[in-house]
């Protein structure tokens, strides 16, 4: 019988298993939590109905040749688990949340994602924003070189 607290939570979850977060995936349940630091979007639950019916609504300011306000969105590219990559606390090379740095699992190359239509992908680093904009529909910092 696998063990799924040991396949998701360690011992082993990339180039950082002893990371005191302790997981090396991140479950993406919403649309649109985050429209700002500290503050909440709609906070939609990913459900069948959601997803097959959303529209965008985050007015992307921070990467306005990445604002999608408006459009419909599709199940091929809304995230749902994707590769744990949160901002390491002290760690100079792991600086930036939700994207692909040089002490991520995957260093810059980029990272693996599970879209809501059941397929995966390895998203790399150049697009990597774009697909975060469009999986979540929510607000991402502005990116520290």
């Amino acid at each position: 019988k696998p063990n799924l607290i040991s396949a998701f939570h360690g011992p082993n979850n990339g180039v950082h298993f002893n990371d005191p977060i302790g997981h090396s995936y991140e479950i993406a349940g919403f649309l649109n939590a985050f429209i700002a630091p500290g503050t909440q979007g709609q906070y939609a639950r990913k459900t069948e109905s959601s997803i097959a019916g959303w529209n965008y609504q985050l007015n992307n300011t921070g990467f306005p040749t990445m604002n999608f306000r408006g459009q419909r969105a599709s199940p091929s590219d809304i995230w749902i688990i994707y590769d744990a990559d949160d901002a390491g606390a002290g760690d100079p090379t792991r600086k930036n949340g939700d994207y692909p740095d040089t002490g991520d699992n995957h260093g810059t190359e980029g990272g693996n994602v599970v879209f809501c239509d059941g397929h995966a992908a390895f998203v790399k680093q150049n697009k990597y924003l774009e697909s975060f904009f469009r999986g979540t529909d929510e607000y991402h910092p502005a990116l520290i070189p």
